[in-house]
């Protein structure tokens, strides 16, 4: 509460009061009492009757006022507070239930189906490797079968596949698994925020990390059996080719193969 001054001019008539300096500048004085003519917040007219008073209650009078305005203003601040919290609570639940659903989503069969292709992809090019190989290497001219067809089979297909399908695939599962985790990281903070402020967490929540975690778990083990067979496959590839690589063509094999693709974890 604040106060405030204002200079004005009285003067009376009879019973008729006229005032300047204030809002209301006509009113009635009887007995004592002062009556003023007001317009009230609604557009309608009203009376503020006022009475002579001491000093003492006068003072009384402004500090029960000033009490009243400091107790609406704490009201109001706690109102505010309370407020400002149930939307903070809101918002955590909603962002709980946000989070819960990326996690009840989470799935890598795509990118698993996508590995086990490439898988027979290679099984098929090895195939071939060995249906070419098992000619000899020589063809129409001295190694013209190892070094123009075997040695691409090899390269161009089997080695070409481990480094570009497999290895993208890889990585487009390796992200999301990443992603998963990181999902599964957001949703258990989440619940702890809940826990600490002492609200509810969303109906699930708890088995959908569960089967979350485990999704995780079965697409490493599978990437990883997928990886060793890949590298298996094109391990045995350069075995072949190599094993033609004798005589006048030897050292006209494709060489060593590449490093092998390291597990997933």
């Amino acid at each position: 509460m604040s106060s405030e001054q204002t200079q004005i001019s009285v003067s009376v008539n009879g019973s008729e009061v006229t005032i300047s300096g204030l809002r209301q500048p006509n009113g009635t004085l009887a007995n004592g009492t002062l009556t003023l003519q007001v317009l009230n917040p609604d557009g309608t007219l009203g009376t503020n009757m006022f009475k002579s008073a001491t000093q003492d209650q006068f003072n009384k009078a402004v500090l029960t006022l000033d009490n009243q305005a400091g107790s609406d203003n704490s009201a109001a601040v706690q109102q505010r507070q309370q407020a400002s919290q149930a939307s903070a609570n809101a918002s955590a639940e909603q962002t709980a239930s946000n989070d819960l659903a990326t996690v009840q989503g989470i799935g890598f069969s795509s990118d698993l189906n996508n590995l086990a292709g490439d898988v027979t992809k290679t099984g098929t090019d090895l195939g071939t490797v060995k249906s070419d190989a098992a000619n000899g290497p020589n063809g129409a001219a001295e190694c013209a079968n190892l070094e123009g067809t075997v040695n691409a089979d090899v390269e161009g297909s089997v080695d070409a596949g481990m480094e570009g399908g497999f290895d993208a695939d890889l990585g487009s599962l390796t992200s999301g698994i990443a992603s998963a985790r990181s999902a599964i990281g957001a949703l258990q903070n989440d619940l702890s925020g809940l826990h600490a402020a002492e609200l509810s967490a969303p109906s699930g929540a708890a088995s959908a990390i569960t089967s979350a975690q485990g999704a995780i778990s079965n697409a490493v083990s599978t990437a990883n059996g997928d990886i060793q067979k890949e590298n298996g496959l094109v391990g045995q590839a350069y075995q072949v080719a190599n094993g033609i690589a004798t005589g006048s063509c030897s050292g006209d094999g494709p060489g060593s193969p590449p490093n092998p693709i390291p597990a997933s974890s």
